[in-house]
């Protein structure tokens, strides 16, 4: 038997499976979404900026390190682990000085033929280095006015 609506009885229908799914996804808490894809849309995630002004090691959490030192400085990336993978670094000098990156084990890759170890930054504001984790090693996604050995 086929059910025959009028159009005044699909939209209450309609409005109100509309309603219970408003309902539902309004009241998740603790929910566990897993293998989501999401296509397309707008994220509207903040990176979180970590100001570096003395020598030392990058934090390997994923962020952008901001050197804001009134000096030159070298700063030290250790090797990540596969767990890291996915990871996401940049490194953005916000002074007008040839700032350092050293990459211990010669874990940083940039498509040349050999690893690299040493990030020289030019001496101006806004030179950039961004680096993503994978395999135990780094590999360059972006470098502006960085020069990598």
């Amino acid at each position: 038997m086929i059910n025959v609506w009028s159009i005044t009885e699909l939209t209450t229908r309609v409005k109100k499976v509309l309603a219970e799914l408003q309902d539902t996804t309004s009241n998740l808490t603790g929910a566990t979404i897993t293998n989501a894809t999401i296509v397309g849309g707008i994220s509207t995630a903040t990176a979180v900026c970590t100001p570096h002004n003395t020598a030392g090691a990058i934090d390997l959490s994923e962020g952008v390190v901001v050197i804001t030192a009134t000096s030159a400085i070298n700063l030290t990336v250790a090797a990540p682990t596969t767990s890291q993978n996915g990871t996401i670094i940049t490194v953005m000098s916000a002074t007008n000085y040839a700032h350092t990156v050293t990459f211990t084990g010669g874990t940083f890759f940039n498509g040349t033929s050999s690893a690299k170890t040493t990030a020289t930054f030019a001496a101006y504001k806004g030179a950039t280095l961004r680096f993503v984790a994978y395999g135990g090693g780094w590999y360059q996604s972006g470098l502006t006015a960085v020069t990598m050995s």
